[in-house]
């Protein structure tokens, strides 16, 4: 998905993404997975997590401190921390969390992506 398609979803004015975001379904699953973040993908992800009745995992990537003003951070683990919220609360709506590890491993993670 990009900005046209995340807009029309959930109603934001999105001009710009770090990255390509994706859902993958199947007739019995629905995943959502987010490669790259930047601090301001995080209200958008928020939304989606509000939008999205049935979503069963969600797939983000884990960071650790990042040197500002690197994917919009203004101090070094604010993208970590929001990404760490984000998995908090997909987790409390019942979706599995996976972590693609950037280059981290993260404790809110259940699962992790490992490179082949």
């Amino acid at each position: 998905m990009g900005p046209k398609t995340l807009t029309k979803l959930t109603g934001l004015n999105i001009s710009l993404l770090h990255a390509c975001w994706w859902i993958l379904s199947t007739k019995k699953l629905l995943v959502l997975f987010v490669g790259e973040l930047d601090v301001a993908d995080i209200v958008v992800f928020s939304k989606l997590l509000e939008l999205i009745p049935h979503l069963d995992a969600v797939l983000l990537p884990s960071y650790g401190g990042i040197n500002p003003p690197a994917h919009g951070s203004s101090f070094r683990d604010e993208l970590k921390d929001k990404i760490a919220t984000l998995a908090v609360s997909a987790k409390n709506k019942g979706c599995l969390v996976y972590a693609l590890p950037h280059p981290v491993v993260p404790d809110w993670a259940e699962f992790y992506a490992n490179r082949v």
